[in-house]
């Protein structure tokens, strides 16, 4: 064993009250417990040949394994795992909670080989809570945004996908505490797009400026923000494309199981039907079927897109035969339902049932009406519940719609 091992096992020695990686410089130290759980089956007989261990098969997939348990059950089955006690409207409060007067930053590390990304903003202020809660209110008005999970008040930080013409950026946003009244704001891009970043950063600081915070940045050229977004279609030439000239990018809309382009093609489109004309236009099959296509990927950097493109497009007279004969305002239903789909994709696909089920309701049969009834007022219970009430509001409306 040569000596760095060894430095590392005496690193990690049963006395050692803290532990924290080498190497890893954004990981605060932390008590760590080591243990193991056996299973009964795991202890080995008296008469076992092996000491400490059970015969068997050591090797055995863990399906094996939860057989061999029972009736003591694995803590990792999914029909273990319950929901009574934690309403929807309990986990929406504990992800957007805002931050008191309790909540306080972390000290900056003073590790030599930590330093701040060059998108930081530095303030000054007594009330640090207040800066959590002016970058929440910045994600909810100033952007489209979702936030990835619930914020952490202990690390003063959240992560969430901000999207600009339908493209999205994941970023991360963490607030340190420097000296006296000086704190840092650290944004990081995790994934995504870098143009809707720096766009989402300029904002930011704009945010802060306006709020009458004291702000300064690591490097000043920051400030100097550049527009890289490529030039609108001149309007004539928009209104002349065709379901023809939409090819490539319904190709695109296609490729199941390769989200980036998928995205590519849903913020595209969601960008051109925020014409009418062209909307009227590529009320087409072809479209719908890809539509469908979209709306059944569970990204949310395909889905805020690809419910925007079908909000557009439901809003046509065209739309109410093909929405029925592809099934979209149930798509749309179940989606909105999902405990896996993003607020901000729940947002749109509502309003989408509510214009999907006023122009179609002519031509969606009697007995699918009365099932798509129930299932709106059932799922307009939840919502209700859930405390989302604007969703609340866009169900019910498609519920009456499809009930008279």
């Amino acid at each position: 064993m040569d000596g760095s091992n060894r430095n590392l096992f005496a690193h990690l020695g049963e006395s050692a009250g803290e532990y924290r990686p080498p190497g890893d410089f954004y990981l605060e130290p932390d008590t760590v417990t080591r243990s193991v759980t056996l299973c009964r089956d795991d202890i080995a007989p008296l008469d076992s040949q092996f000491k400490g261990l059970s015969d068997g098969d050591y090797y055995q997939e863990p399906m094996g394994m939860h057989k061999a348990c029972e009736p003591y059950p694995s803590s990792l089955e999914t029909s273990d795992v319950g929901y009574s006690s934690i309403t929807c409207e309990s986990l929406k409060t504990t992800a957007t909670r805002r931050f008191t007067q309790a909540d306080f930053p972390l000290e900056a590390p003073k590790d030599s080989f930590f330093q701040f990304e060059i998108t930081t903003l530095f303030v000054i202020t007594d009330m640090p809570h207040v800066i959590g809660n002016l970058l929440l209110d910045f994600l909810t008005d100033e952007v489209a945004s979702s936030l990835v999970k619930p914020v952490n008040h202990r690390k003063f930080a959240f992560k969430a996908d901000v999207f600009e013409q339908y493209i999205m950026a994941t970023i991360k946003v963490r607030v340190y505490w420097k000296e006296n009244k000086h704190f840092a704001i650290e944004f990081q891009r995790r994934r995504g797009d870098t143009l809707v970043f720096n766009s989402t950063f300029q904002k930011a600081i704009r945010h802060a400026t306006d709020a009458g915070l004291e702000v300064t940045l690591r490097n000043a050229q920051m400030t100097n923000s550049v527009n890289f977004a490529p030039p609108p279609l001149p309007q004539q030439q928009a209104r002349e494309l065709s379901e023809a000239d939409l090819t490539p990018i319904l190709d695109m809309a296609g490729q199941i199981g390769m989200d980036s382009i998928q995205a590519e093609a849903a913020a595209a489109l969601a960008k051109l039907v925020e014409d009418d004309m062209v909307t009227l236009k590529i009320c087409t099959t072809r479209v719908f079927q890809q539509v469908k296509t979209l709306l059944q990927n569970g990204t949310t950097e395909v889905a805020y897109p690809a419910a925007r493109f079908a909000k557009y497009l439901v809003q046509q007279q065209e739309a109410a035969p093909l929405i029925v004969e592809h099934g979209i305002l149930q798509l749309m239903l179940e989606k909105v339902q999902s405990k896996t789909t993003k607020d901000i994709v729940r947002e749109e696909l509502a309003q989408a049932c509510s214009m999907a089920a006023h122009q179609s309701k002519e031509t969606v049969p009697q007995v699918e009406r009365k099932q798509l009834a129930v299932s709106l007022s059932e799922c307009t219970r939840q919502m209700e519940v859930a405390g989302d009430l604007a969703i609340a509001q866009s169900l019910r409306s498609a519920q009456m719609a499809l009930s008279y």
